[in-house]
């Protein structure tokens, strides 16, 4: 990995949006890519997701009318495979740009995404939805999937029995409230 100095926007196509960053998450994707852990990720480059303004849009997502961004909007914005997000300025394409409320646009909420979208998708679409009542069980329960898929479960009124290394055991249940640990 290696720092390089940005000046000015980058390179971005009609159909792409760049964005300002004020924040990238570090996903377990990027901590295991910059360790050299995953095989066929020659040309990642760290920053699976951010949060940051609109500084420009590409002529053909402007005349879209299903777009609904404007330069100056907070977005949070996901990568593709190979990362790139981890610069002053990102490139992403308009389906993976979000508009967020100027309340969620604060740097600590950078890596709080992609966590809430794999744990609702595992959830609700791959698992045909969680019940009031119904009991599941999330494995690895204190890593930030885990608890996001504990944060929804609670928010859907599930029971919840939670598996996580001895040491993060207090953990959540002071956090969460949890009994079954």
């Amino acid at each position: 990995m290696k720092f390089t100095e940005c000046v000015g926007l980058p390179a971005y196509n009609d159909d792409q949006i760049v964005i300002k960053t004020k924040g990238v998450s570090m996903q377990f994707k990027d901590i295991m890519t910059a360790m050299d852990a995953l095989i066929g990720f020659d040309d990642y480059e760290p920053g699976m997701e951010c949060i940051g303004r609109v500084v420009a849009i590409g002529k053909n997502v402007a005349r879209d009318p299903k777009n609904n961004l404007q330069i100056g909007d907070p977005v949070v914005a996901f990568a593709h495979k190979y990362g790139h997000l981890l610069r002053t300025y990102g490139v992403a394409d308009p389906l993976s740009v979000q508009k967020i409320p100027e309340s969620m646009y604060k740097v600590e909420y950078a890596g709080i995404f992609i966590v809430f979208i794999t744990a609702y998708y595992s959830l609700h679409v791959r698992a045909g939805g969680i019940k009031p009542g119904q009991t599941i069980l999330i494995h690895a329960a204190a890593g930030g999937v885990g608890q996001a898929a504990v944060k929804l479960c609670q928010l859907w009124g599930a029971n919840i029995i939670a598996s996580a290394s001895a040491s993060k055991q207090q953990f959540l249940r002071e956090t969460y409230g949890l009994e079954h640990v």
